[in-house]
């Protein structure tokens, strides 16, 4: 509900992805985690000022168990 970057289109899209990877333990009933991901969020060019902002490079590490 709010202008971002500041006065822009209050209507904003945020794209987003990235890679993530298992690491399996020797029963593959558990792994090791490890992702990254990157955002932008900008108003794709719905009004004439359009200054994205690159919002998150994220680094994820956790275990997992399967069933």
């Amino acid at each position: 509900n709010h202008d971002v970057p500041l006065n822009t289109n209050n209507v904003n899209f945020t794209p987003q992805g990235g890679p993530g990877f298992h690491f399996y333990t020797r029963d593959h009933r558990h792994a090791w985690t490890l992702q990254t991901k990157y955002m932008h969020i900008s108003n794709a060019g719905l009004d004439r000022k359009n200054s994205g902002v690159n919002a998150a490079i994220q680094l994820t590490l956790g275990y997992t168990w399967f069933k």
